[in-house]
């Protein structure tokens, strides 16, 4: 790996497609066949040269697990969604602002209307709480 495609994980290495368990191997496919095309479509990379996830991607091999039924919350979001697609980014936008506190993801879908589906989508995905113990 070259030293530029190094400074693209910041403070995390970039992982290795050749050196990951089997769940990050199949998380890298789907990323790679589905968000990959799309960031390119978009404009942005999504991957170095030589095939090294990059951008938000990267970290998601680190939790493949939790990162894989994020994917397909956003999947079942964009193919189910009762918004328009205006509607729907600027749902994204704004929620995207506001994540910072659980209040204002809660105004912003109830204010949408969208609050039962965003909750009834979430509570669909059997994702354990984190251990704050740990």
């Amino acid at each position: 790996m070259s030293a530029a495609e190094h400074a693209l994980g910041g403070r995390l290495a970039l992982f290795d497609p050749d050196a990951v368990t089997t769940t990050q191997r199949e998380l890298f496919d789907r990323i790679t066949a589905t968000a990959a095309p799309w960031a390119q479509h978009s404009g942005f990379a999504a991957t170095t040269a030589g095939g090294r996830l990059i951008g938000p991607f990267n970290p998601s091999l680190l939790s493949p697990a939790i990162a894989t039924e994020f994917l397909k919350l956003q999947a079942a979001e964009e193919q189910y969604t009762s918004l328009d697609e205006r509607q729907r980014q600027v749902v994204i936008l704004t929620v995207g602002e506001q994540a910072s506190g659980a209040a204002g993801v809660f105004e912003i879908t109830a204010l949408t209307g969208v609050y039962h589906t965003v909750c009834g989508i979430l509570n669909a995905f059997d994702i354990p709480a984190p251990d704050h113990d740990a």
